[in-house]
Parts: structure tokens; C-alpha cells; sequence
């Protein structure tokens, strides 16, 4: 060392924890091989005109017209589309969708990572009355389980476009096979989702790393809220400015309360919601809290139901909420063990 501290090339002795990264050969293999699919050039879809006169005259805003007119010309294998929650990312690619049908009759395909997600979205097409086939990744590629064998069942071909939804937490691994399909039919893929959301479980990033190195089509414009201050508030929280809270909670919107309210209040509305025949879940912040707070379990040990009224309500069979998350990691009470919970006593408000 030339001085203190002080490494001969200049730099300090010092590093701070984490700041090295490694990677296996393989990996930086298959990352290259996205970035290869990603900017292969493609024929358009249509032209200029065509797009421009397919999305005059929809309900979507200027920027989101825009978007559209961008995806049905772009040159590249995949585009990327950015948008923060509440941008109306789902109607843009639902007009998307329309015209694509439209003007060039190929099919348009959702993909998403899970298999709730795939069945959200089928459900928002059919609701807009967008012609959309959905499948979660793992059925899409056609995984078979305990084996590295791909089916491939989904058949595309020139013209179809595949919509990967949320694409921020698809694996490299995934993103390189649909890239790679999609190649070989001379199909085209729109990555969508949001570079602050939540990345891939397994080793991902190329999102972020595709949308640096292609560009990407933005929607910034948040419409969902009613209130200007919410629509504001909304980005703000998006990129972690913590005195954002300060609006919420001047807005009603953080109740504050001590923890054994709050588990009370919880567990209340829980049973109310199921009481109504709402879908409606309870979570718990650990695993310790699921398992072992006595406040929430002595609320919903009482829930106890005849099968007259389980026969009532569509045979609905539920299992204690807070059990079934611990019980997912191994951490049941022993006096919850096994117990399902299929109703209510007709005098369950008062024990709550």
C-alpha cells in the first residue's frame, strides 16, 4: 500500500458490504442470448397511418394512444413498455390488442409468472372484450415437473404477439426460452410492468437491463385515483419518498391504533367479509404472528360453523387463515393442528 488505507492503484482498502457481485459463466451466456433476441429487428406489424388512424377516436388518453401506435410499429423483437400502477397499463394494451386483431388478425398472447396472475387478466380481457389467450410461464414453455423437458404446447406463429405481463419478476432463464420461441415463429414480445416493482425470484434483471439498452414506450400519466393529491402521493411512494406518508395519514388514510386493536379490528373484519361471502384474506406480517399471537386466535377459534350452513354457502370448506399460512411453514399450534373451520354460531358477534 502506497499510504494508509490506501491500495498502490488508488483505491481504498475499504469496500463496502455486498459491493462485489459474481456470476457463473452460464449466466452471463444467458444474458446475452436475451439481449441478442430482444434487438433483433422485425417487420412492423402495420404502418405509421395504419396505427395512428386504429387508436383516433378510442377512450384512451394522448400518451396512451401514443403507446399504442408505438407497439404496432415497432421494428424489434421485443419492446418494453413502463408504467408506474394506476397509468392504465391494462386498457392501453387492451386497445393494443384490439387493433392488433384488427389490422393484422395474429393472435395476442398473455403470459404472466403466475397462474392467479393468468387467470386475473383473462378475466379483465373478457371484461373489455379483448380477444386475449392467457397462461402462466410454466404453462406456456410446457415445464414438466422434476425434469427439465419443454413441451412447448402453446403454438405461435408470424404475426402473433406475445404480453408478458409484469415483467420485471420473470426469470432470465424464462425470459431467454419465450424470447427464443418467439424468434423461431417470427412472433414479437411486449414486456410490461414497472422497474420499481418486485424483481424475479430466481436470477433475473434483464427487464431493467432491456429497457436501458432498447429504450422503452413510458405511460406516466397516473389515472386511477380521483383525488389529484392521490395521483401524486401514488408516484411519490413508487420511488420511496418517505414524508409521502405525511399526506396519507393527513387524508385518513393510515388508522393508527395499538397492536391488540388492531388484531381485533383484523380479525372483525375478516369474519364480517366471509360472513358476506366475500373472497377476502387475513395476513399476517410473520410467521410468528400467524402462529403464536393469542390475541387473533382466540378471536377466530370461536368461528365454527354448522354443515347446514357450510351446505348453504357453495360447500365452502376454510381452514383457519392465520393456521394455514404457518401451517405452509411448519409452524401450526399444536391445538390448531388439523382443524378446519367451515362457519359461524349465530351468536358469533358477540365473542368477537
Amino acid at each position: 500500500m502506497s499510504e494508509l488505507g490506501v491500495r498502490k492503484d488508488g483505491t481504498s482498502i475499504y469496500r463496502r458490504p455486498n459491493e462485489t457481485r459474481y456470476a457463473t459463466l452460464a449466466q452471463l451466456d444467458l444474458e446475452e442470448t436475451v439481449m441478442k433476441h430482444a434487438r433483433s429487428e422485425v417487420a412492423q406489424l402495420v404502418t405509421e397511418t395504419q396505427a395512428q388512424a386504429a387508436v383516433q377516436g378510442s377512450t384512451l388518453s394522448p400518451e396512451q394512444r401514443d403507446a399504442v401506435a408505438r407497439l404496432l410499429t415497432a421494428d424489434k423483437l421485443m419492446t418494453v413498455l413502463l408504467a408506474p400502477a394506476g397509468a392504465g397499463k391494462t386498457r392501453t394494451m387492451a386497445e393494443f390488442a384490439r387493433a392488433c386483431d384488427s389490422l393484422v388478425g395474429g393472435r395476442v398472447i398473455g403470459i404472466t409468472t403466475a397462474e392467479n396472475a393468468a387467470r386475473v387478466l383473462a378475466e379483465e380481457a373478457r371484461k373489455q372484450g379483448v380477444p386475449l389467450e392467457t397462461y402462466n410461464s410454466a404453462a406456456f414453455l410446457g415445464k414438466v415437473e422434476g425434469s427439465r423437458e419443454l413441451r412447448y404446447p402453446v403454438e405461435i406463429g408470424a404475426g402473433d404477439v406475445l404480453i408478458l405481463d409484469e415483467s420485471s419478476m420473470l426469470s432470465t432463464a424464462d425470459l431467454a426460452l419465450i424470447l427464443g420461441a418467439a424468434r423461431r415463429a417470427d412472433a414479437r414480445v411486449i414486456a410490461t410492468g414497472d422497474l420499481r416493482q418486485l424483481g424475479a425470484v430466481e436470477a433475473g434483471g434483464m427487464f431493467r437491463a432491456v429497457a436501458r439498452e432498447l429504450g422503452a414506450v413510458e405511460l406516466h400519466e397516473v389515472l386511477r385515483f380521483g383525488a389529484q393529491w392521490e395521483r401524486a402521493a401514488s408516484l411519490r411512494l413508487r420511488q420511496a419518498h418517505h414524508e409521502v406518508f405525511a399526506s396519507y395519514d393527513a387524508h385518513g388514510r393510515i388508522r393508527h391504533g395499538d397492536q391488540e386493536a388492531a388484531y381485533t379490528r383484523a380479525a372483525g373484519d375478516y369474519l364480517a367479509d366471509f360472513v358476506a361471502g366475500k373472497d377476502t384474506l387475513l395476513l399476517a406480517g410473520t410467521n410468528a404472528e400467524a402462529a403464536e399471537n393469542p390475541v387473533l386466535q382466540t378471536r377466530l377459534v370461536n368461528v365454527r360453523m354448522s354443515n347446514d350452513w357450510n351446505k348453504r354457502h357453495y360447500g365452502l370448506s376454510v381452514r383457519l387463515t392465520a393456521a394455514q399460512s404457518a401451517e405452509h411453514h411448519g409452524r401450526v399450534p399444536r391445538h390448531l393442528q388439523g382443524r378446519r373451520w367451515t362457519g359461524l354460531p349465530q351468536d358469533w358477534p358477540a365473542r368477537l
